[in-house]
Parts: structure tokens; sequence; C-alpha cells
């Protein structure tokens, strides 16, 4: 392939998301929270999270978190959370719960049949830090960290960050997801966190080599906020397989195999 950058840049126009997509999905979660407050009284705000926050969610991928912030029982959050949300699901018909349990963090969500979020209670105590779930358990996570982050990455790829993560989505994507979304973001963040670079295809390289050392070394990225371990849960071994496939790929210019044209 003669320019793999113009092709990536082909691939990325057609799988961001429109700005009347994103008023549609904005406007759908304000109709969710309008109606969980029926059932859930003690929920007085929300805020998107993940991807969609960021701008680096993707066309027809399940990626937008939404926390729905309230003064909530800490004990079995999750358990009182998704008791909340059967009853919206009984009481407002365009709202449905996607899957049964088990649940970690999230309760998967679908509105109207078109949009697709993850939904999470969080408990705010100030300074942008909030309690979620974890299973039984609660963590501190601080969304605005990723955010800032995302902003060091788009300085250290002279502005590629947002796109570098949306072809990192669609590649996880297609096959069948064997990361979490933030554990591709946090990956890109450490990797990229001393490197200095200026072409898709450059950074995509960089990103799966670094990846495949730095999970074949057993290396581990810990939440800076409540130290808990971000990989939790990955099978390494597939990932690295994966990425191993991905660049015996590229080193043979197939880029058409790695991202199939849209």
């Amino acid at each position: 392939m003669n320019n793999p950058n113009a092709y990536l840049d082909e691939i990325i126009k057609k799988i961001q998301i429109t700005k009347e997509r994103q008023k549609h999905i904005k406007n759908a979660v304000q109709s969710i929270y309008n109606n969980l407050k029926t059932v859930l009284p003690q929920c007085d705000n929300y805020r998107f999270g993940g991807g969609f926050k960021r701008y680096t969610s993707i066309k027809n991928y399940f990626d937008v978190d939404v926390y729905f912030i309230g003064k909530y029982p800490k004990q079995n959050l999750l358990s009182y959370f998704t008791k909340k949300l059967k009853k919206l699901e009984a009481t407002y018909k365009p709202f449905r719960i996607a899957r049964p349990p088990p649940y970690l963090h999230a309760i998967p969500a679908i509105f109207n049949k078109d949009v697709e979020l993850d939904c999470l209670a969080a408990i705010d105590l100030g300074d942008g830090i909030y309690l979620i779930p974890e299973g039984s358990q609660i963590i501190k996570i601080k969304p605005s960290l990723d955010e800032k982050k995302l902003k060091e990455l788009n300085r250290n790829t002279s502005g590629l960050g947002t796109k570098i993560i949306r072809l990192l989505k669609l590649w996880n994507a297609l096959r069948k997801k064997p990361f979490k979304s933030y554990q591709l973001e946090s990956l890109a963040f450490k990797i990229f966190k001393s490197k200095q670079l200026n072409k898709l295809d450059k950074c995509l390289i960089t990103y799966f080599r670094n990846c495949i050392t730095f999970l074949k070394n057993g290396n581990k990225i810990y939440d800076e906020i409540d130290n808990h371990q971000i990989l939790k849960g990955l099978n390494r071994t597939k990932a690295i397989s994966l990425m191993q496939q991905t660049i015996n790929l590229i080193k043979n210019d197939k880029w058409t195999k790695v991202f199939p044209t849209i």
C-alpha cells in the first residue's frame, strides 16, 4: 500500500460519530435520567464518561458510559442500583437492560433499540472523585484524569491521539473485544508517555510492539486514585497472539486485513 496513513484516515472518517448522533445519544440519556428519578429519587445528576466523554467513541460499537450520580448506600451498591434499573425497565418501555448479570462495574442497557450504554451508579466524593461499584465492593475513580492523559497523548503524537484510540477500538471490536476499552486506552497512555511520533502507521506499530513486550513481561497498570489493577481479567496470551498476528500483517503491508474496508 503506497499510503497507509491516507487509508487509515479514511477508516477514521467512516467510524467517527457524527454530531447528530452525539446529540441523539445525549437526548436519550436525558430521557433515561428524567425517568430514572421516578424510581430512584436519590439520583440528582449524571455525567458521561469513557470514550463518549473524550470523543474517542466509534460508530456501531458499545462505548457510552453514563454515571448516574446520587447519595446511595455504599454497601452492595451494584445490587442496589441493578434493582432500581429493573424497576425502570418495568415502568419505562424504551429502556431495557441488555443482558442478565453478572456485572462488574456497569449494567449494560439499550434505549429505543438504537442507543447502547453502560449505566453506572456513582457517589460524588468531591474534587472530581467518585465511588462506583466493582462487584460487591466499591472503588474510587477520577474520570478527569483520563481526559488529561488523552490531551498528553495528543501532544506526544502530533494531535493523533484521539485517532489512535478510535482505530484501536475498531481493531479490538473486529477481534471480539479481547480488551476492555479502558485497558486499551490505559496501555496507550503508558506506551506513548515518553515517545514522540507523528504518523498513524508508526504509532500503531509502536503500540502493538510495546504492548506485546509489556504483557509478556507480566507488567501491570494500577489506577492512580484507587490503586486497583486496570488489566485485571485480560487474557494476556490471547491478546499477545492477536497483536502479533497484526504486526505480521503490517509487515506484509496488509493494512486492509488489519482494518477491512468499511
